[in-house]
């Protein structure tokens, strides 16, 4: 799967992996931690989420049909 984590500065950082996992926490609203498994590009290392504007899937066709 690709995964695409874009930041308020615009810049955008895809990552292809297996698995992608994130939970925000229940008093903040804000990403409380995130788990990826099978990376196989771009591996991220650490982010701040008060710098990320969105985190979102990039379906194939494969995948939408």
């Amino acid at each position: 799967m690709k995964i695409i984590i874009r930041f308020k500065s615009g810049f955008e950082l895809p990552i292809t992996c297996d698995e992608f996992s994130i939970s925000k926490s229940p008093y903040t609203g804000e990403i409380a931690e995130y788990h990826i498994n099978g990376i196989k590009d771009n591996k991220l290392i650490f982010f701040r989420s008060e710098d990320v504007e969105c985190i979102y899937r990039e379906m194939t066709n494969d995948e939408t049909n």
